[in-house]
């Protein structure tokens, strides 16, 4: 009789292996229904369960939408497997945000940079200027490696006084 009870009890412990308030996350995390504003609202979360944030990565439904792969790569517990290559699919200005963000795991900015830096060749002058006047001249690696072009930019500038000063 004690072993029935032992064996009982194990069982229940081994079935309360997560609370149910992370049973219920990772119920929500799973719908197909989840809206992008109840992603980001659990998002914001730093003590978010990695299983959590593993169900989310799979919901094709929540990755939909670009901020919530955004913050899902920003995530402070997004495992590195994860957050590179969602890192990967975005567009140039979301990396220098992602870059930029101060809760990002440091291997994560480390691969967000060199996608940055394997991307430069194809950046417009445009872009670059706009690049240097949001981001206070980009990530320090960028810098190192002359990725921000600010004659570039100079030259932009001058060309538009001097096409103001024409008229």
């Amino acid at each position: 009789m004690t072993s029935d009870n032992q064996m009982s009890k194990e069982e229940i412990s081994a079935g309360e292996t997560a609370p149910p308030a992370s049973a219920d996350l990772l119920r929500t995390a799973a719908d197909p229904a989840l809206t992008e504003d109840l992603v980001l609202a659990l998002l914001k979360h730093h003590g978010l369960p990695i299983e959590v944030i593993e169900q989310l990565v799979k919901n094709a439904s929540a990755l939909k939408s670009r901020k919530v792969k955004i913050a899902l790569a920003s995530h402070p517990h997004t495992p590195r497997h994860m957050s590179v290559p969602l890192a990967r699919q975005f567009y140039t200005f979301d990396l220098m945000k992602v870059a930029l963000s101060p809760g990002v795991p440091a291997d994560v900015k480390v691969a967000v940079d060199d996608v940055l830096i394997s991307r430069l060749k194809t950046v417009t002058i445009g872009e670059h200027c706009h690049h240097r006047r949001t981001s206070n001249a980009g990530p320090p690696r960028l810098r190192q490696s002359g990725g921000c072009a600010p004659a570039g930019c100079r030259n932009r500038r001058s060309q538009k006084n001097g096409r103001q000063n024409r008229r």
